[in-house]
């Protein structure tokens, strides 16, 4: 149960953080354990929702207790940390009284978040409409914003793969750029992992003996994934130590700027993934495997909507590119 543990000495603790403040409780019987968490968590809803109903609220004071109210216990680490993220969005853009925000205030912020972060907007969008739903049904605000609200404007750009002489122009600019930004782009290149996959990454990932990689995947069950790498690779991903230091955005913004500067600004960090499904058609890889490494349920899926084949492209070229780092041994 959450936040409740048994401790080696068979004793049960319960831990939590509310409002800065700690509290604990402990007992060789489980369900006092328990009784003591139920009436805190009772005891802390009530406080919370009395400040929720107050009319001199602030809205990022308030999307914290809701999150507390009716979030916390019910979403996973991740999805925590998102909402963290929000609440510095929050402190900077909307640290005043809920009741005198705007929706058009609302929808000025999301829509120019969406220029450079349009993921990012499109989150709080739904995170700012959930908010506001409560806060119109408690009476906070006098309108429903979220029904006005409408969900940014998003250009994600074109989603296809790099060519070859796209890949070559790209590499050689992502060689100058640091080594952590440099791996991150071959990683998501050879591996196909998505740019939170790839994130993800961390040293116990990597089965050095045999010769296989966990791929964190982020949204199907087939998402999460081993895949066979080489050893030119391994010794790669041995230069990152603990694992990528930057936030996906981060890596977005990176790429982003290196299409624009190798001329094709309508590439995006996501065309890396479509570029190693199509590299591994080149390399002559069965579909079967391909469809695996992609994290795919059918192989639909890899061949109709993440391959973009380009005539004339040899299995040679794309070894000689990437130094041998596509594992191709699947016969």
């Amino acid at each position: 149960m959450k936040n409740i543990r048994k401790k080696p000495t068979g004793v049960y603790e319960f831990r939590r953080q509310y409002d800065g403040k700690s509290y604990y409780f402990s007992s060789k019987i489980k369900s006092e354990v328990i009784d003591f968490k139920r009436k805190f968590e009772k005891k802390i809803k009530s406080s919370a929702s009395e400040n929720l109903k107050r009319q001199d609220v602030k809205f990022n004071d308030y999307s914290r207790t809701y999150f507390e109210l009716y979030k916390k216990n019910r979403v996973k680490s991740r999805t925590e940390e998102e909402w963290e993220g929000a609440f510095k969005y929050f402190d900077d853009y909307f640290n005043k009284q809920f009741s005198k925000i705007k929706a058009e205030d609302f929808q000025i912020f999301l829509n120019k978040l969406a220029e450079n972060k349009p993921t990012t907007a499109l989150k709080l969008y739904n995170k700012i409409c959930a908010i506001c739903k409560k806060a119109y049904a408690l009476n906070i605000i006098s309108l429903d914003i979220a029904e006005i609200l409408e969900a940014p404007n998003v250009n994600y750009g074109i989603r296809r793969a790099l060519t070859y002489d796209e890949q070559v122009r790209f590499l050689a600019e992502a060689k100058r750029l640091p080594t952590d930004t440099y791996i991150f782009f071959l990683f998501c290149l050879i591996t196909s992992a998505r740019r939170e996959e790839a994130r993800r990454y961390k040293p116990s990932d990597l089965d050095k003996k045999n010769k296989t990689l966990f791929v964190n995947g982020t949204k199907t069950l087939n998402a999460p994934r081993r895949i066979k790498v080489t050893d030119g690779f391994i010794m790669l991903l041995d230069k990152l130590g603990s694992g990528f230091q930057h936030t996906a955005d981060f890596y977005s913004r990176e790429a982003k700027a290196i299409f624009e500067k190798i001329g094709s600004p309508d590439l995006t960090l996501n065309c890396l993934r479509h570029t190693c499904a199509t590299n591994m058609v080149y390399l002559k890889i069965p579909v079967d495997f391909r469809k695996h490494i992609m994290g795919h349920s059918t192989t639909i899926t890899t061949d109709r909507i993440y391959t973009h084949i380009e005539v004339g492209i040899t299995k040679s070229q794309i070894q000689k590119l990437y130094n041998n780092l596509y594992f191709t041994d699947y016969s």
